[in-house]
């Protein structure tokens, strides 16, 4: 699922108005075809906005930094994908109360409040399937491996 852009981004994003995160199962990104475990430009082109990276076997977190950063410089990733994966990272923290006006962000780490009606979303099914944009955007969740 990871390498479709069909699916991440013109179905989820854009059909169905999915303004969360998009997030890769634990080092997933190194199971498509043109990706490593140090290097995954084509996995954030089609719609991943934050990766889980294994720590195990070797350093590959701050390769994997100094990758993306060199695919954004080179032009390998355009500056609009860039922009719309912090949009959707920063808009998630703003929503948890992580960031915003008179939020101190190191007292907030460790304490987000997910309110309730959030929370029971993410764990059961709608009674009734969803039928128009807005319901799928709350209570979509994308599981890839």
């Amino acid at each position: 699922m990871h390498q479709y852009y069909h699916y991440l981004t013109e179905i989820l994003k854009d059909h169905f108005g999915f303004d969360g995160v998009v997030m890769s199962d634990w080092n997933a990104h190194a199971h498509i075809p043109s990706c490593t475990s140090d290097s995954c430009p084509q996995g954030i082109n089609t719609g991943i906005d934050m990766f889980l990276i294994s720590t195990v076997g070797g350093e590959h977190y701050p390769k994997f930094i100094e990758n993306t950063l060199q695919a954004a410089r080179n032009g390998t990733m355009p500056q609009w994908r860039i922009d719309d994966a912090a949009r959707r990272v920063l808009r998630l923290k703003a929503r948890l109360g992580m960031i915003g006006p008179g939020v101190d962000a190191l007292e907030r780490i460790g304490r987000v409040n997910i309110p309730l009606s959030a929370a029971q979303s993410t764990r059961r099914l709608p009674e009734k399937p969803c039928k128009n944009r807005r319901c799928c955007s709350r209570t979509m969740a994308v599981c890839c491996r």
